[in-house]
């Protein structure tokens, strides 16, 4: 659902490192949580949907 969500291990245990970037955005309910975070998303388009990735 995230979008390259995933997870590293370090030390043994999960560390969630989230996502870099949103697929299906307009309809991913991932989007509207980063959102209401106060992350600063970037809209854009990767093949024919649209994505959205953090700033950096």
């Amino acid at each position: 659902m995230g979008g390259r969500a995933w997870t590293n291990e370090i030390y043994g245990l999960p560390l969630d490192m989230g996502c870099g970037w949103l697929h299906s955005a307009e309809r991913n309910p991932l989007v509207d949580l980063a959102r209401a975070e106060g992350l600063d998303l970037v809209e854009g388009r990767t093949g024919l949907l649209p994505v959205y990735r953090t700033r950096g």
